[in-house]
This record gives C-alpha cells, sequence and structure tokens, in this order.
C-alpha cells in the first residue's frame, strides 16, 4: 500500500498537531514549540496500524500455542454449534464463574477446567461478563526487592506498563537489572531485557558485578519496535525491560527520541503489554527542569510513571510514584548505590542518626512520609546582634512541612 504524505506541524512539548504554523501551542500554551513533520497515511508497509498487527500476531501464537498443546478434539459427531444459553444458565454460570475466580485454590486452573465459551456467557463476539474474569490474574506479583514493591503498590501487575525515568547516572539499569534478575528467578518466570545503550558485552560485565545471572535472563540489542514485539511474542516472558525509549524507533516521520517516535514506540508498548500479559518496564530521559521527557501522551498511557532521583555526590538513590494506577503515589523508596549494585534501605532515619551526638541546638523529629516515618533533623543558629532578621531555612523539606519552635 503506497503511503500519501501531508505536511502539518507538530509541538514538540505536547505532541499537538495543527495544520497550519501558529506562535503558540492552542493545547499546552508554549511559545514557539510547533515544528513541521510530513504525516505518513499507513504506519506499516501492509498499511495495517501497528497495534492491530501486534494484535493480529498475539493471537496467532496463542492459537499454534493452543493447537500443539490442546487434547485430542471430540469426535466429529458430537461437534457442532452450541445452543444459545438460556436466562437461568447465565445467571447460574457467573455465579458459579465467580467463585471459582475469587478462591485463591482454584485460580491457578481457572483457565484449564474452563472453556473459552464458558468464560464468555454470551452470544456477542468480543463481550466478556465481568464475573467471568479470573480475579486471578490481576492480582500482583512480588519482585522481592520490598522498597520497589511498595511504591508499585503490591509488587509487579501482569499486563501493565510501567515508566521509570530520573537522570543519567542515576542507577536507572543498574536497579532494572536487579528487577530483571528477581523475577527471572521468582514467579515472573523467563525475563527479555532490551538494551537499545549499552552493548551485550556491557550489560554483562555489570550483571556479573552486581551477581545479577540467570539462565532465565535473555538479553537482546534491537532498537527497532518491531524486531521487540517479535521477540516478545517468541519467548513470551513474564517481565519485558525496553532501556530505554528514547534509543527505541518505530514506522513513523521523526527523528529517533523526537515526540513522534516516542508516542509511537509508547503505545506499540501498551498494546503488546495488553495483548500478551506481559509486564514492561520502560526507561525514560528526563529535561533539565527535571521533567519526563517526551510527549505529555507517554504520562498517560503508561499504567505507571516512576521518578529515580539522587545526588551525584551522595549513594542515596529515592523512588518517587508520579503515577499509579494500582497504589497511592505518597510511597518513597530508598535506595543505596554500592560497589556492588543497588541496595534497598529499609531504615533511612538510621544513616541520619547513628552517628549524631545529642546537640543542645539540634533536635529530631519523626514526621511520616507515605506509610513511613522519617526523622528531620534541625539546627538552630544564635546570635548575639539585637538587630539581626530571624528566618528559617530547610533544606530537602518546605518550610510549611515544617513547624519550627524556639524549644529546639
Amino acid at each position: 500500500m503506497a503511503k500519501s504524505k501531508d505536511e502539518a506541524y507538530e509541538c514538540s512539548a505536547c505532541g499537538w498537531h495543527v495544520t497550519k504554523w501558529v506562535g503558540q501551542c492552542p493545547n499546552c500554551k508554549e511559545w514557539g514549540t510547533l515544528e513541521k513533520i510530513t504525516v505518513r497515511v499507513g504506519s506499516s508497509k501492509s498499511g495495517v496500524s501497528l497495534e492491530d498487527s501486534i494484535a493480529a500476531r498475539a493471537a496467532r501464537v496463542s492459537k499454534n500455542r493452543r493447537r500443539g498443546s490442546a487434547p485430542a478434539q471430540e469426535k466429529a459427531g458430537e461437534a457442532g454449534r452450541r445452543k444459545a444459553p438460556s436466562r437461568d444458565s447465565l445467571a447460574r454460570t457467573s455465579q458459579r464463574l465467580t467463585e471459582r475466580a475469587l478462591d485463591d485454590e482454584a485460580g491457578a486452573v481457572f483457565e484449564e477446567q474452563t472453556s473459552l465459551e464458558d468464560r464468555i456467557p454470551t452470544t456477542a463476539r468480543g463481550l466478556q461478563a465481568i464475573t467471568g474474569i479470573s480475579a486471578k490474574a490481576a492480582h500482583a506479583v512480588r519482585t522481592g526487592i520490598g522498597e520497589l514493591d511498595r511504591v508499585l503498590g503490591q509488587g509487579i501487575v501482569p499486563g501493565s506498563l510501567v515508566l521509570l525515568a530520573g537522570e543519567p547516572g542515576v542507577g536507572k539499569s543498574t536497579l532494572l537489572l536487579e528487577v530483571a534478575y528477581r523475577c527471572a528467578e521468582g514467579e515472573l518466570g523467563p525475563t527479555l531485557y532490551i538494551t537499545g545503550e549499552e552493548s551485550l558485552g556491557q550489560v554483562r560485565l555489570r550483571a556479573e558485578r552486581t551477581g545479577a545471572l540467570s539462565d532465565s535472563l535473555y538479553l537482546s540489542a534491537v532498537s527497532n519496535i518491531e524486531d521487540v514485539i517479535d521477540q516478545t511474542l517468541e519467548l513470551q516472558p513474564g517481565l519485558l525491560i525496553v532501556d530505554s525509549v528514547q534509543t527505541m524507533r518505530a514506522d513513523v516521520e521523526g527523528t529517533r527520541g523526537g515526540v513522534a517516535q516516542a508516542r509511537a514506540v509508547t503505545s506499540a508498548l501498551a498494546a503488546l503489554a495488553k495483548e500478551t500479559g506481559t509486564a514492561i518496564f520502560l526507561v525514560g530521559h528526563v529535561t533539565k527542569d527535571g521533567n519526563v521527557a517526551g510527549p505529555r501522551t507517554m504520562e498517560h498511557l503508561v499504567d505507571a510513571v516512576l521518578n529515580f532521583e539522587g545526588d551525584r555526590h551522595s549513594g542515596l538513590r529515592f523512588l518517587r510514584g508520579l503515577k499509579n494506577r494500582f497504589g497511592s503515589t505518597d510511597e518513597v523508596g530508598c535506595f543505596e548505590q554500592t560497589a556492588s549494585g543497588i541496595a534497598e534501605v529499609e531504615d533511612p532515619s538510621g544513616l541520619f542518626l547513628h552517628h549524631r551526638t545529642r546537640r543542645r541546638a539540634q533536635r529530631s523529629r519523626w514526621r511520616w512520609t507515605g506509610a513511613g516515618p522519617c526523622s528531620p533533623r534541625f539546627r538552630v543558629w544564635s546570635s548575639t546582634r539585637r538587630r539581626t532578621t530571624r528566618g528559617a531555612t530547610s533544606r530537602g523539606w518546605t518550610p510549611g512541612a515544617c513547624r519550627w519552635s524556639r524549644r529546639c
């Protein structure tokens, strides 16, 4: 199918499209952000969108797997169209499926004991009763890293897409490599790590240094989203890590890492996660202001946005949730960058209090941050001058969050 081309203008801040150039973006109100792009009709050689192609290929792979593992079919004389169920039978079936779906013991064998028609008690194609959906399939799986599980809610939800952003060198790749190793050795099973910024040898060296070697952890250095989809459908991993979105490219106009490319890659990965049930971690860069680089559409497409931050002169790293569909965004995970990798810190306040000596002008107070307490430290400096402007300053805490007292 031949691709027709048309010209438009796209905002580099939010991805808004307009047909004519204007000085201010009508959507985000930013000035001078509209850039000329070439729009192509049809995002693949066959004219089929990438999301539809993912759904078709996932269905084809699933059908082939069922053919190879399914038992022998019943006799041809017993085959035939199933009679449409009555309203009473639908009610009994829904009640029976609800009991099975909510039972932890029957959740593991729910898919094996019920056929596709039993799980969809309706005659319309593509519709599914909410009582026929297994609640076990949406339960979070713990990674073994307590701080990460707490920030995510309860763990990694199958079929979810998580965006992890942070400054260069903060330790995003080291943290995700540890997550990949824990998940490969845990319940999620095989893990696929796509590295677009490093070579396979570099990732291998870091895995040896941090002790993250596993036979169930697979590496790939492809940079085309089509190749990522093919490898995911072939391996069927429980967890997919893409490092990073700015290094991936899709069959759309625009430079790699640009607004159009980042939006197309994120949209394709979101469709891949929902079709296959694979949990996906996507690494993203940040701007000089600390915001996630790329269009705002990326944050709308993903299920959770995590920010990994820390000081260059300190080994402490903090993981904060900016958006989370599975839990609260008030939680903060504390990690420490060591020579052997990223280690979680279960008691962050102990790092500041174990070496402290009691002074008269220094006090510590407890304050709750999310579900865990934190102990900020207060210091008071006095002056013998009578005409001195009094003031209170804080670092790491907003002045409104602290109550200053003369008795500190």
